[in-house]
């Protein structure tokens, strides 16, 4: 079976009970290396751990895979810590929106987050927020935030706040770049 196959097999245990495989005697370090790659790491580690309760197998249990088991929850506690600072700063953010009476959508990362088993694993990067209506106002109380910020891209401006990316997002899509889109 293919790391591939594997990442694919614990990602469903999180999710299911069934089709779980015994990954007891598999070396962890492809397997690990995926998930990262694939911006899965936390919530592969989630179902990892539940397939060895599952299969009573312990850290203990684990020989020369170990090593890469500790990796994965470091990562994984990185992640989460992560995501808590993210979520911190949306929070600080949306609150200066609606002082100045700014109705605002958070896109991507955050929302997709709040349908996982445990959003704290989902892997984030920025935040990305869009307000068709008020995109100009965004960009002012962004820019009053951050020393950072830049409109050097026509689909958002950005800046970047306590080390975190903050994309005001223009389009929900790529309108000018994708021949595809006019058509609509």
């Amino acid at each position: 079976m293919t790391n591939r196959d594997s990442l694919y097999s614990i990602l469903k245990a999180v999710v299911s009970d069934s089709d779980l495989k015994n990954l007891l005697y598999e070396d962890f370090s492809g397997l690990y290396a995926l998930s990262i790659n694939q911006g899965v790491a936390g919530t592969a580690f989630q179902g990892l751990r539940k397939i060895m309760k599952q299969q009573g197998v312990t850290k203990d249990d684990l020989g020369t895979s170990l090593p890469v088991y500790k990796k994965w929850l470091g990562i994984t506690t990185t992640i989460s810590l992560r995501h808590d600072k993210i979520l911190n700063l949306q929070n600080r953010l949306s609150d200066y929106l609606r002082k100045a009476g700014i109705s605002a959508l958070v896109l991507k990362g955050l929302s997709i987050a709040s349908y996982y088993d445990d959003a704290c694993l989902r892997t984030l990067g920025d935040i990305d927020i869009y307000s068709p209506s008020d995109y100009q106002r965004v960009n002012d109380i962004l820019r009053s935030l951050s020393s950072s910020f830049s409109m050097d891209y026509y689909r958002h401006s950005e800046c970047e706040l306590d080390g975190i990316m903050i994309e005001n997002h223009r389009f929900l899509t790529d309108v000018r770049g994708q021949s595809r889109f006019h058509k609509l």
